[in-house]
C-alpha cells in the first residue's frame, strides 16, 4: 500500500495544482472572461480546448472527447504503476511519469467537468503567439523530457 501511496503522490500534487490554478484563473481572475499581461511575453489568458495539444483533434463530435477522457484516465493511472514496476532504478523516468500522469488526470477531470480542458498561459513575443496551454500541459511536456532524458542518458552509456 506504502508504493501505491509513493508512485501517486506526484501524480495527485500535479492534478491538486493544476486545478486549483483553474478554479483561481476561472472563478477570480477571468470572472469577466479577459486577458491580463504579466510581462512583455507572457499573459493570462482564457481559452477551451476540445481536443489535444495545440487544439489538435477538436472534432465536434462526441467520440472523440470521449475517446481522449478515457486515454488520459487510463495513461494517468497506469502510467505510474508501470514506471514502478519497468523503471523502479530510473528516477528521471519515475518523476516522468508522475509529471505525465497528473497532467493527464488533470485535463481529464475539465474534459468530465466542463467537457473541454481550461487553458490560461499565453506566451508571444511580438506577432508570434505559442499556442495558450495549462499547468498540466507542461507537466506533460516536462513529463516527456524527463523520460525522454533517462532514455538518452542509458544509451549513451
Amino acid at each position: 500500500m506504502a508504493k501505491i501511496a509513493k508512485i501517486y503522490a506526484l501524480p495527485a500534487i500535479v492534478v491538486g495544482l493544476d486545478q486549483a490554478s483553474k478554479w483561481l484563473m476561472l472563478g477570480l481572475i477571468f470572472n469577466p472572461p479577459r486577458s491580463i499581461p504579466l510581462l512583455p511575453f507572457l499573459s493570462l489568458t482564457p481559452a477551451y480546448n476540445r481536443g489535444i495539444s495545440f487544439g489538435l483533434l477538436a472534432s465536434e463530435t462526441w467520440l472523440i472527447p470521449l475517446f481522449l477522457t478515457l486515454l488520459a484516465i487510463g495513461v494517468g493511472l497506469g502510467l505510474p504503476f508501470y514506471a514502478l514496476r519497468y523503471w523502479s532504478q530510473s528516477p528521471w523516468s519515475q518523476l516522468g511519469a508522475g509529471l505525465v500522469a497528473g497532467g493527464a488526470l488533470g485535463n481529464a477531470i475539465d474534459r468530465i467537468r466542463i467537457g473541454q480542458v481550461v487553458d490560461f498561459i499565453h506566451l508571444y513575443a511580438g506577432a508570434w503567439h505559442w499556442p495558450i496551454f495549462n499547468l498540466a500541459d507542461s507537466a506533460i511536456t516536462l513529463g516527456i523530457c524527463c523520460i525522454l532524458w533517462q532514455t538518452w542518458g542509458q544509451r549513451r552509456l
